[in-house]
């Protein structure tokens, strides 16, 4: 048989379609070229200016969390926690079970908490700027999310302080 070089060539119908090509990089995962980050930090500088405008002061958490803060309030559905990252912290003697970030609003909630135990202010007005991790048979599985938290102020009123920021960010 020759082969044409301009025609694929034929699988039996037995064979195993080919694996996609994704380099050398996890499925779902992904690098940004310099042409998309430079729009990236557009956008987050934009973010992070508008709500920086209005008192919101950025924070970074850490990736890796302890699984019981996703599981103990129910913050996240069991359709949500099935597709979480999750593995044993080792210690050499125990271990405590931990998830790459699945969602920034939870790992905010905890630092308003360890920041108001360490004697911090009862409000506080929080943004950030982070990747989360979520199993996905398609599509990415690492996403960015950005956001801002208020904690501390009656229900309606900042829900008001948040949907005017979020229109001034939109403008």
């Amino acid at each position: 048989m020759t082969a044409n070089p301009t025609t694929a060539p034929q699988r039996a119908a037995t064979e195993e379609p080919p694996m996609p090509d994704r380099g050398l990089h996890s499925p779902g995962m992904r690098d940004v070229g310099p042409g998309e980050m430079r729009r990236f930090r557009a956008v987050e500088r934009r973010f992070l200016d508008a709500v920086e405008g209005a008192g919101y002061l950025e924070i970074r958490t850490p990736t890796i969390e302890p699984l019981h803060l996703y599981t103990a309030a129910g913050t996240l559905s069991p359709q949500a926690l099935e597709r979480v990252y999750s593995f044993l912290d080792w210690d050499g003697w125990s271990g405590e079970r931990v998830v790459l970030r699945p969602d920034a609003t939870v790992a905010a909630a905890r630092w308003y908490v360890d920041a108001a135990r360490a004697g911090g202010s009862s409000t506080a007005r929080v943004a950030y700027v982070a990747p989360v991790y979520r199993f996905a048979v398609d599509g990415d599985r690492e996403v960015w999310q950005c956001g801002v938290e208020l904690f501390g102020r009656a229900a309606a009123e900042g829900d008001a302080e948040l949907l005017t920021l979020g229109a001034t960010f939109l403008r």
